[in-house]
Formats: structure tokens, C-alpha cells, sequence
């Protein structure tokens, strides 16, 4: 991998370490990409060990008329193993077209709600610069849970909110609502508005239990109804 060595340990088994594309049987090289782990240690049993793997860095680099064109991406992940942060550097030769796109989640640890997805930032600048509104942002996603505010987690899983940024107000954004969903208890979508306030609805028979047919109505009022064979 370039000459770069990685230690060839136990929980690396399987991971991915490079891939190369060449132009033909043993032609030239067109483009590799090589991947470094993040690894976190999760628990020792006697001597076993166990561990979480994921990516931390990807370069790619792909062949052009004067050399190579290097791009790269570094992932930062929290304690649970989501990602926070993906820096992507674009062509390592050019600071214009870094990017950063930072997620937050709606948590609520004692029910174990720890990967809904409650924001979505993405600024034109690397994430360890300091990114200046409105010149720096690109785009912005906020999803609400459950009529709760933005960060509320959800408590029973029945609508979800969907907002994008929009426009800016000086510095102030602006947001419209693109999505709006309402589940059933068995968490089936039976309700969906689009950024145009359009509604469409799907229905179950029976409305509990395993459903023999569902039938949805889109926003022009025409339903398509499907049946289920038992047993399948």
C-alpha cells in the first residue's frame, strides 16, 4: 500500500486494506484507493478480545496524463460507532473543494434510541476550520421526531419531520418542511407529505396483525390496491 504498513492484528482479519484498477491484464495502473482503520476496543473475556472496526481514512488516487490525482476522506465516529464526521479533503492539490459534513442524533440512551439521525450540516470548508454563515454552507437537513423539538428523540416512533435548508436571513437560515411521515403502530408509513404539501396514504386490511391487502392513494387520488398470500 505506497509503502505504508499497517499492523497485520487479529481484529483486522477481512478488512479491506486496498483495491487496485488496472487498464487490462497486468496493464497500467488507472486508479487504487487504500483504507486505515479505527479500531476501539470493546471488552476482554479471558484472552479474548473483542473490538469495533471502521474506517478512518480512505485516499484514492486515479492516474491523469502528468502523474496522479489524490483525493481523501477521514470518518470520525462517537462511542457508539456513528459516524460524526466525514471530512472530505476532495483533490488533496486544492483547499476549494474540501468539504464537512457533521450528523447529529436524537438520543435517548436509557431506551437504547441512539442512531436517529436528528441533523445534517455540510460546509464547504474542512472540519478543522470554523465555517462562516451563510458564505460557507451547502447544505442542512434537521429531522424532527414525534411533534418534539429539534434533538428530542422519539418516543413512539409515529411521525417524522423532515426539514432542508432553504435560504438565508442575514446570518439566520432558513428552513422548509420537504418531507412530513406518519406511521402505524407496527411502524408501516401510512402517511406521507411531500415539500409541495402533497399527501399520499396507504392503508392495511386488517389494520392489526398481518395484513391480507394494502392499498395507497397518491396525492392525484388514484389507489393501487395489493393483495398478500398468506403463508408467504
Amino acid at each position: 500500500s505506497r509503502g505504508v504498513a499497517i499492523e497485520d492484528a487479529d481484529q483486522l482479519a477481512g478488512f479491506l486494506r486496498e483495491e487496485i484498477v488496472h487498464n487490462g491484464y497486468r496493464g497500467p495502473e488507472v486508479s487504487g484507493t487504500t483504507h486505515e482503520p479505527h479500531q476501539v476496543h470493546t471488552g476482554t473475556h479471558g484472552n479474548l478480545r473483542s473490538y469495533r472496526i471502521d474506517v478512518a481514512r480512505t485516499r484514492t488516487r486515479t492516474a491523469i496524463p502528468d502523474g496522479e490525482r489524490t483525493t481523501l476522506v477521514e470518518y470520525t465516529y462517537n462511542g457508539d460507532g456513528l459516524v460524526e464526521k466525514v471530512d472530505d479533503r476532495g483533490d488533496e492539490g486544492t483547499p476549494d473543494d474540501d468539504t464537512c459534513r457533521r450528523t447529529w442524533y436524537a438520543r435517548d440512551e436509557a431506551a437504547w434510541v441512539l442512531d436517529a439521525p436528528s441533523r445534517e450540516q455540510t460546509v464547504g470548508v474542512p472540519c478543522s476550520a470554523t465555517a462562516q454563515f451563510p458564505r460557507d454552507a451547502l447544505s442542512e437537513t434537521r429531522t424532527y421526531y414525534d411533534g418534539g423539538e429539534l434533538h428530542e428523540p422519539p418516543t413512539t416512533g409515529s411521525t417524522v419531520r423532515v426539514e432542508q435548508l432553504d435560504s438565508f436571513d442575514g446570518a439566520t437560515p432558513k428552513f422548509i418542511t420537504v418531507e412530513s411521515s406518519t406511521m402505524d403502530a407496527y411502524g408501516r408509513e401510512i402517511a406521507s407529505t411531500d415539500a409541495l404539501g402533497r399527501r399520499s396514504t396507504t392503508s392495511f386490511t386488517p389494520d392489526t396483525g398481518p395484513p391480507s391487502s394494502s392499498s395507497e392513494t397518491n396525492p392525484k387520488g388514484h389507489r393501487t390496491t395489493t393483495t398478500f398470500e398468506g403463508l408467504r
